[in-house]
């Protein structure tokens, strides 16, 4: 009988029942293997091992065989280019092709037969699609075969894969939504973590889940975590993944298997840091290159940047000036494959190669022949921000671990040479490790699978960095804005959660396209394209890149991003041939010009050719022009694509969540009759559906915007001009902000962010039932509250989404009265009580003293009138007083003072704080001072003369005062409650220094027992 599918709900009732006391039986030791069985395992095993003993992984390989069957679990290190990633895999499909079985008391519990079943496939988890395709392609190649075959890959929308698969190379993405259907991962043998120290966060959420299944319903399972450095880290998986049985069954070791590979000394050459102006890194790189290939006579170079735009402009730079032999060459993740394909080759005999990477080369990637490393030390690193709900990405210094790894690519032939682009002081200041990409990144997405899973509390689960609680919290805050979660205070996934939560996209742009799909077979065509342009790749780049949405949809389906809305069917984009104002090209030399200026040739608003061929990173865009990168617009359109597909599936999966006719049409052709009638809105209504939280009314005329979710945006300088501020104009001054970026200084932390991709919507898609986002955003409500601004209670009917007040009518109070009192009751609470009713000196002096006595305890039953205490009795003593007041102003006109002291003091209570503490006291001079009450104990200030006289300190209410003895001068010299201790000690000190400063006053050698005085000595 075949046995139900285990849910993530299933594996989290298991392990509580676990946990209710049953030991678990220990797993794996000791078990026997049964020779492997399989055509692959015939036909490959010795070619496998024949290929494993021509790498430096192979004097290990089969030790992590070895390991495998003792134990579940097996970390294991080897440097780049030991093999590990080719040969692992394949040994382990081709000598363990049955997989591992499990021990009774396990099977038991799991449901498993206690059979080992056949055909166990290996997945193996690779960071990034790149890498992922390449390491099928070694292991293909090494089989003799085809990637697809016995060896296939599955990335974002791209599998290649077949029945006779055994081992599938898959990136963390597709792991984990594959785990979302398949919790057991039924036919899978062993997961495999490749470049577990790069630490992203979907690799340590899918080991913990992994590990999760392995306890509970897949004892059977092996996991291997592979690095080519993991330090500390290591011993931190190894601990993580041991498997405390309780003290019967005792701890499953993991081993942790070490192969040193092959390295040659790598001389490190410091050039010192580049400048910090533009086009100055990529000048240190390419100046280092060159230098590089002149001083070397041989071997190719390993050029790490930290981005696209750096790659392009140093490989344009190169390209001119590199001896002919020697070919510069980009490689980034988005690149076509076929450009990946020619960085990856080998070199042709007599010729070099310039690789100009991103980290992805630092360990994912093996490229042959490198004896040469120039290191920016620098790296793009993902940071969200919880109170901004954005993830922004920021240049940051990379980590002495991560700088280790690029230099070793160096030394893997042959000695080599690293030329680092920074000082050796600034190396001993980098952080030894890479910081976890969980404790910096936006958490929705874990919220959402961990909520899939049925896992409430994140603790639950062995991570090895738990997720921090505040930006969890701020995820699980979002899910509910978006409808993923099932209600305020349940930690569950909705029916439209679990949906989402099978689309490969964030769960923002995933509500966006179901709220699409809802909406009818144009919108939802639309949301697939919306999301799409918001990819990893902007479609149009540049300083003066238009700002709105709708011109990288323009762009997507081949149209002039400036044309017309309403022309957009009559305007192709412009030709080379015929472009006035095509993008200007900046040499790596141009400096930007101060001032915002943009240099010449490069008109704001000026069209550039849509069809050039010219990237983001070669053309003027940080001159000020802008340029549609075509190669971000053939990516956008396979996005649409395979997005359009997952909507076509849904019209079969879920029919309920789509309109009539969803699924039809192309999925990257315009949709101008739509947007032009009756969808002029749509791109706004979809993408506030995705970002409820950064819905946008502007604050005036200028650039400023308020946002829903608190904060605030605004519009760059060099944006002032743009057409969506235009539209905004003469519409609603409403937006939406689908990306923001820092304040425009580099300040990534600023509050008032500025806006780089938006779209325009109409508020009365918020209004009313009729309005589109009325029932899911849009919340309407009469409200009577204190205005802090006017200091008055106001009555409105307010429109709002979020902390955005998009509409208000003003009412009448009349109709309320108590809601009008507690508005006051709220504004008083503000204002604070006694600068509320603005009392006097002579009133904020009997509440201090009453104050004063109340803390005493001289008499028990005094009430206690401090502020605090006021403000909390309110309602019960002055709310039947303040009926009809609207503002501070009607505040003043009550006598409150009255009012407190008919409320809460009797005859005798009066008399005892004028007799217990007086306002005033007078001092041995005559003077009378006023006593100030509102410390602990009472105190009194005056000039030392004033003083003179004074044996004893005074008492008020039995306490000794506080004495603040002044200059002449009136500022502070001592303070003390002891004045006989101060004339015979500290007083002499003081005299002599004021003496010389102050000589007109008296300064006698006898405090004590001279006669005090106000007067200077002229006038005693």
């Amino acid at each position: 009988m075949a046995r139900a599918r285990a849910t993530g709900a299933d594996i989290v009732l298991e392990r509580r029942a676990r946990a209710s006391g049953r030991a678990r039986a220990r797993v794996g030791r000791g078990r026997g293997i049964r020779a492997s069985s399989g055509d692959f395992s015939k036909n490959n095993l010795e070619r496998i091992r024949d290929a494993a003993s021509s790498l430096p992984i192979g004097a290990c390989a089969e030790d992590v065989l070895k390991a495998l069957d003792e134990s579940r679990c097996v970390v294991a290190q080897a440097p780049p280019g030991a093999g590990k990633t080719t040969v692992i895999p394949l040994l382990i499909a081709a000598a363990r092709a049955d997989g591992w079985s499990a021990s009774r008391g396990d099977d038991a519990r799991a449901g498993h037969d206690g059979r080992r079943g056949g055909g166990k496939t290996v997945l193996v988890l690779e960071p990034r699609r790149l890498a992922a395709r390449a390491a099928a392609t070694r292991m293909a190649a090494t089989l003799g075969e085809k990637v697809g075959e016995s060896v296939g890959y599955a990335v974002r929308f791209e599998r290649k894969a077949s029945s006779r698969t055994v081992v599938e190379v898959v990136t963390e993405g597709v792991l984990m939504r594959r785990l979302r259907r398949d919790p057991e991962l039924a036919g899978v043998g062993a997961v495999i973590f490749d470049e577990f120290h790069e630490r992203h966060l979907d690799g340590d959420l899918a080991l913990a889940l992994c590990r999760e299944a392995q306890r509970t319903i897949r004892p059977d399972l092996r996991l291997l975590v592979m690095s080519a450095t993991l330090g500390a880290v290591g011993t931190r998986v190894a601990d993580l993944l041991r498997d405390d049985a309780g003290e019967e069954g005792g701890s499953e070791d993991v081993p942790i298997i070490v192969s040193e590979g092959r390295s040659y000394p790598v001389e490190t050459i410091y050039m010192g840091p580049p400048g910090v102006g533009f086009g100055e890194l990529e000048r240190a790189a390419t100046k280092a290159v060159k230098e590089a290939i002149r001083t070397t006579p041989d071997g190719d170079v390993l050029c790490f940047l930290p981005g696209a735009a750096e790659i392009n402009r140093v490989v344009r730079e190169l390209q001119g000036e590199l001896p002919n032999n020697v070919t510069a060459l980009p490689l980034y993740g988005a690149l076509s494959q076929e450009d990946q394909a020619l960085a990856l080759a080998p070199s042709k005999p007599g010729a070099r190669r310039v690789v100009v990477s991103t980290p992805i080369a630092e360990s994912s990637l093996t490229i042959s022949g490198v004896k040469i490393v120039v290191d920016s030390g620098l790296c793009k690193t993902p940071r969200f921000d919880p109170r901004k709900g954005m993830t922004r990405l920021e240049l940051t210094r990379i980590s002495r671990a991560s700088a280790d790894q690029r230099r070793g690519r160096a030394g893997r032939v042959a000695p080599g040479v690293c030329y680092r682009l920074w000082s050796e002081s600034m190396n001993e200041k980098l952080a030894p490790d890479t910081t976890p990409e969980i404790l910096q990144a936006d958490l929705a997405p874990v919220a959402l699978d961990l909520a899939t899973w049925g896992i409430r509390d994140a603790n639950e689960l062995a991570w090895l960095d738990p997720p921090p609680e505040g930006p969890l919290i701020a995820a699980r805050r979002l899910l509910r804005e978006l409808g993923a979660l099932s209600g305020e205070d349940v930690v569950a996934p909705s029916a439209l959660g679990r949906v989402m939560s099978d689309l490969p996209l964030h769960p923002r742009m995933g509500r966006m396209l179901l709220f699409g799909a809802s909406r009818g077979a144009e919108s939802a065509r639309l949301a697939c394209q919306i999301a799409a342009v918001l990819g990893e790749r902007d479609l149009i780049s540049g300083r003066d890149a238009p700002l709105d949405v709708r011109c990288r949809l323009r762009a997507l389906w081949g149209q002039d991003p400036l044309g017309s809305l309403s022309t957009g069917m009559d305007s192709p984009t412009p030709s080379t041939s015929s472009n006035t104002a095509a993008p200007t090209r900046v040499s790596i030399d141009t400096k930007l010009p101060k001032g915002g200026k943009r240099i010449k040739g490069a008109p704001r608003g000026k069209r550039p050719n849509v069809n050039s061929a010219v990237n983001v990173a070669t053309n003027g865009a940080s001159g000020g022009s802008w340029n549609v990168d075509d190669r971000a617009v053939d990516e956008a359109k396979k996005v649409a694509e395979q997005l359009f597909s997952q909507i076509r599936q849904l019209t079969t999966t879920h029919p309920d969540l789509c309109a009539t006719g969803v699924g039809q049409g192309d999925p990257t052709g315009p949709v101008w009759p739509f947007l032009c009638g009756a969808g002029e809105s749509e791109v706004g209504l979809l993408l506030a559906l995705a970002y409820p939280d950064r819905i946008a009314a502007r604050k005036s005329r200028g650039g400023a915007f308020s946002l829903s979710g608190g904060g605030a945006a605004s519009v760059g300088p060099d944006h002032k001009d743009d057409a969506l501020l235009q539209y905004a104009d003469k519409s609603s001054e409403t937006l939406v902000i689908a990306e923001l970026a820092g304040d425009g200084a580099g300040n990534a932390g600023a509050r008032n962010d500025r806006v780089r991709v938006a779209a325009p919507i109409d508020r009365s898609c918020f209004d009313g039932p009729d309005g589109a986002l009325f029932e899911a955003l849009a919340e309407e409500r009469d409200e009577i509250f204190w205005a802090s601004a006017s200091k008055s209670v106001l009555a409105r009917r307010r429109l709002t989404v979020g902390s955005l007040a998009l509409r208000e009518l003003p009412l009448s109070m009349k109709d309320d009265p108590d809601a009008t009192v507690s508005a006051m009751l709220d504004g008083i609470r503000e204002m604070g009580f006694v600068n509320a009713f603005s009392l006097n000196q002579t009133a904020k002096s009997w509440l201090r003293r009453s104050e004063f006595v109340h803390r005493s305890g001289v008499d028990p039953t005094f009430p206690d009138v401090s502020e605090e205490s006021l403000l909390r009795t309110a309602p019960e003593w002055l709310a039947p007083w303040i009926g009809g007041a609207t503002s501070k102003s009607d505040l003043s006109k009550i006598d409150v003072m009255s009012l407190i002291k008919a409320q809460f003091a009797t005859h005798d209570h009066l008399r005892l704080v004028e007799n217990l503490c007086p306002a005033t006291t007078t001092l041995p001079s005559g003077t009378k001072v006023t006593v100030d009450y509102e410390g602990d104990v009472p105190i009194v200030a005056a000039k030392i003369q004033e003083f003179y006289g004074l044996v004893s300190t005074p008492l008020i209410g039995g306490i000794p005062c506080e004495l603040h003895l002044l200059s002449p001068a009136g500022r502070p010299q001592a303070i003390t409650r002891d004045i006989a201790s101060f004339w015979a000690g500290a007083y002499v000190d003081i005299a002599k220094e004021l003496r010389g400063r102050y000589p007109k006053h008296f300064w006698p050698d006898d405090p004590a027992n001279a006669k005090p005085t106000s007067k200077t000595k002229k006038f005693m």
